[in-house]
């Protein structure tokens, strides 16, 4: 219980530290992502960002240079993860 506690703070950290993605493009907001926040992002954190496989969707699109997925998607997802509900990402594949 604890340790599902210290994560939910740390996913605020993450979230925090993502904030300057809403004053760039897209892609740059993905280059940010992939060079700050995806290398701190736990495995319980990415299964929310699942599509079927066991990798994060953002961070395989994003470096694959798939940046057309809309900008208010992100706080959808966001809102999504923190009520628990899994996210359909599939529509957005490249």
């Amino acid at each position: 219980m604890l340790k599902a506690f210290l994560y939910r703070f740390y996913f605020i950290f993450l979230d925090t530290i993502s904030i300057p993605g809403i004053f760039i493009n897209s892609e740059e907001n993905a280059k940010y992502h992939l060079r700050v926040v995806c290398p701190l992002c736990p495995n319980c954190r990415r299964k929310f960002r699942y599509v079927g496989e066991n990798k994060c969707w953002w961070e395989e699109q994003w470096k694959a240079e798939n940046y057309l997925i809309p900008r208010h998607f992100g706080v959808k997802n966001f809102l999504k993860q923190y009520l628990g509900i899994k996210t359909d990402l599939r529509k957005f594949r490249k």
